[in-house]
């Protein structure tokens, strides 16, 4: 792409997603850069602004409530609206701070019945039970969290959640199985 030349301080790109309004938001590790379609000129967008929060993790990035929510630089879960990164996750920042491993950590957003989730998955973190997996939720609208989680039956234990990948498609909610499976989110199961 040889159409824009970066201002700013070099940041290595490690995230790219185009939000509601058409404008492309570009993630790295110590920066984010918000670029919107030009309507004349002869450049195709131009750069409206950058945050000096980056991001920690590709996939932990989400949008929802009409701004962007990130796992920035700091481990902290951030809501980005316009030039302001505002960290959420002070209520559970210790379990954040304590994440042991963030390999591929994602983050999405998950629709129950009206209500509006981020889902954060960090799979491969040790949990408080000493298990695999870290897997929590925000409910935007009330700003509360929830831990979910799985069970080993073997160990007698709470373990990392089953699910591996969600998607909304078709006015439904499909979750990527551990064994492979799709799942469909039934909200009265």
């Amino acid at each position: 792409i040889n159409t824009e030349t970066a201002n700013a301080q070099y940041d290595r790109l490690t995230s790219l997603i185009v939000n509601d309004f058409s404008e492309i938001l570009m993630l790295g590790p110590e920066s984010i850069e918000q670029w919107e379609r030009n309507s004349s000129g002869t450049r195709a967008f131009y750069r409206r602004w950058t945050v000096a929060d980056g991001l920690y993790v590709p996939y932990g990035v989400a949008l929802a409530d009409n701004a962007v929510f990130i796992i920035n630089k700091k481990r902290e879960l951030a809501r980005v609206s316009g030039q302001l990164s505002s960290p959420i996750s002070r209520p559970i920042q210790d379990t954040l701070e304590k994440i042991d491993d963030w390999s591929e950590a994602w983050m999405q957003v998950c629709l129950v019945r009206g209500q509006r989730f981020l889902l954060v998955q960090i799979p491969h973190a040790t949990n408080a039970y000493g298990t695999k997996g870290v897997t929590f939720l925000y409910d935007y609208a009330q700003r509360r969290f929830s831990f979910l989680y799985g069970f080993d039956e073997t160990a007698g234990v709470p373990s990392r959640w089953y699910g591996w990948s969600i998607a909304t498609i078709w006015e439904q909610t499909f979750i990527g199985g551990e064994d492979g499976r799709i799942y469909r989110l039934d909200d009265q199961a």
